[in-house]
């Protein structure tokens, strides 16, 4: 980093900088330090931390975090904090301590099996033992039958059923749901899943695909035709431009096939907008794109209609876009796109049984709530920094119950981490949301989420049909022991064919089929998801 004093520069590390040291950041750097803006503006991209989709604008005065991305003006930044107690480093902390703090998830059956396997040991002495001192001076060769008598029922209480019904259907859920995309880290995962209660989802780049785009174009003039037009211009001026917001617009005249106008003369106003001048068949035109002090500068009339439309749009979580020239004026929305797949998923979700579908996002009140009502979630808590995330997983589990979080960025990590189980979506996640899910969307693609829900609560639907299978082969097998004297060789063929039989019980889970369904009672009924 380079920081400024008595009018000389010098590079340190970020390790070094202290608080009150004056940091100079250069656009499309990322800032090094937790501080305050003191010289500069510029639009930042914060959403490591806050999960905001469109960057911030800062003014001097305005707080700034390590870590986040500076697109435009060169800032100077006062440290206010050393970098170890940075709001990243902070995070990376929360991380660690609710880690710790969360319990291994343990399959239920396997504290007992090794328990079991010396009772059944005991027993089979215990037996042995019985039948020798009752036939004592009545029976030659007593201690060869007592032994033969122990073995029939080592034979039939053997728990090997009841030790492979587990691990046959993890294993076969574990595969299922790497064929369909889904990685789960550990078997106690997909066990854990099926009890989740309350599904939490982060907006940005989750529910949403986390790149703004064009939304809406309105003519000043309300003159449909010339639409096109307008978002030619402005695509032709924010070409030259750095703000993130200019993306947005250059690829949806791209997608429209619109050619480019000549730009020249092209300024960029910190604070203020851009503009240049456009050459096309007609001549050249001045064209520009900011707020109301640009266009005032350069003497452009922007209609009450297009300022009462820019307004509407911001109430609503939109960024609004104003585009003036001597031609006419109008207003081109950007938003963060909501993924097509989002309202059916979280709609599955519920007629799968799920108490609470949350939205937990760093992004305004309005814009959550926007996301919220168009996917049908049942609350939505805007605003929020990372430890705050956290501290709403640990509220909404002891409300609900078991809970599930999915996320995809770095904010995201302490509440992964938090939640019983944590899902990160594979294609476009963080490391640091990949390292500390517990689960992996690997295409991105939030259908995978019920797919998962479904295949952990058919596997635990596995692990009790087996279970169910080998204890009632066992029990009647000590029966026959007991009272039928069955040979060994019935007792091992039984006890066999149960070890295969819970096996392919297990192994159903690669064939069953799933079935996505659209919610009608007929679905439903044949859908083993709907419960």
């Amino acid at each position: 980093m380079r920081v400024a004093s008595d009018g000389t520069e010098e590079r340190v590390s970020v390790d070094d900088i202290v608080p009150g040291d004056i940091v100079r950041v250069f656009p499309g750097e990322r800032i090094g330090v937790d501080g305050e803006i003191t010289t500069g503006s510029s639009s930042v991209d914060e959403s490591t931390l806050t999960g905001e989709s469109i960057p911030v604008d800062k003014q001097p005065g305005d707080k700034v975090f390590a870590g986040t991305l500076s697109f435009q003006g060169t800032l100077l930044v006062r440290a206010l904090r050393p970098a170890t107690e940075s709001m990243i480093e902070k995070i990376a902390r929360l991380v660690q301590q609710a880690q710790a703090e969360q319990p291994a998830i343990q399959g239920r059956f396997e504290s007992w099996q090794g328990r079991y396997v010396y009772f059944v040991m005991g027993l089979t002495i215990v037996t042995s033992a019985a039948h020798y001192l009752g036939a004592l001076g009545h029976e030659p060769f007593q201690l060869r039958d007592s032994i033969y008598s122990g073995m029939v029922f080592m034979v039939a209480a053997s728990p090997c059923a009841v030790i492979m019904s587990i691990p046959a259907a993890v294993l076969s859920g574990l595969t299922r749901a790497a064929r369909r995309g889904v990685l789960f880290k550990a078997g106690s995962y997909l066990e854990g899943l099926a009890h989740v209660k309350c599904v939490v989802m982060d907006k940005t780049g989750t529910l949403t695909y986390g790149r703004p785009e064009v939304v809406e174009i309105m003519d000043g003039n309300g003159d449909h035709d010339r639409e096109h037009a307008l978002l030619q211009q402005a695509a032709s001026v924010e070409r030259l431009s750095e703000h993130p917001l200019a993306g947005a617009v250059v690829r949806a005249a791209e997608l429209k096939q619109l050619p480019r106008l000549d730009a020249r003369t092209f300024h960029s106003h910190t604070g203020l907008g851009v503009h240049a001048t456009l050459r096309d068949e007609h001549g050249e035109s001045w064209v520009g794109i900011g707020n109301h002090l640009l266009f005032s500068e350069h003497g452009v009339d922007i209609p009450d209609a297009v300022w009462q439309r820019a307004g509407e749009l911001r109430e609503r979580g939109l960024s609004a876009l104003i585009v003036g020239s001597g031609a006419g004026s109008g207003v081109i929305a950007v938003a963060d796109r909501l993924r097509e797949e989002a309202a059916g998923v979280l709609s599955r979700l519920k007629r799968m049984g799920i108490r609470r579908l949350v939205i937990l996002t760093g992004d305004h009140t309005s814009i959550g709530q926007a996301v919220g009502n168009a996917v049908g979630a049942d609350e939505v808590i805007s605003e929020l920094l990372p430890e705050q995330k956290m501290a709403a997983i640990r509220r909404l589990r002891e409300r609900y119950g078991a809970l599930a979080y999915m996320g995809d960025g770095v904010n995201d990590g302490p509440a992964l981490a938090a939640a019983d189980i944590g899902i990160a979506m594979g294609e476009r996640g963080t490391d640091v949301a990949l390292e500390t899910a517990d689960v992996v969307l690997m295409r991105d693609d939030l259908r995978g989420l019920p797919f998962a829900l479904w295949l952990a609560r058919r596997t635990e639907a596995a692990i009790l049909r087996g279970l169910v299978l080998a204890f009632g082969v066992i029990l009647f097998l000590l029966f026959a022991a007991a009272f039928l004297d069955i040979p060994l060789w019935v007792a091992v063929l039984l006890h066999e064919g149960s070890t295969v039989l819970t096996i392919l019980s297990g192994t159903l889970l690669l064939v069953e089929p799933y079935r996505e369904g659209r919610g009608s009672k007929t679905e439903l009924k044949t859908d083993p998801a709907a419960g």
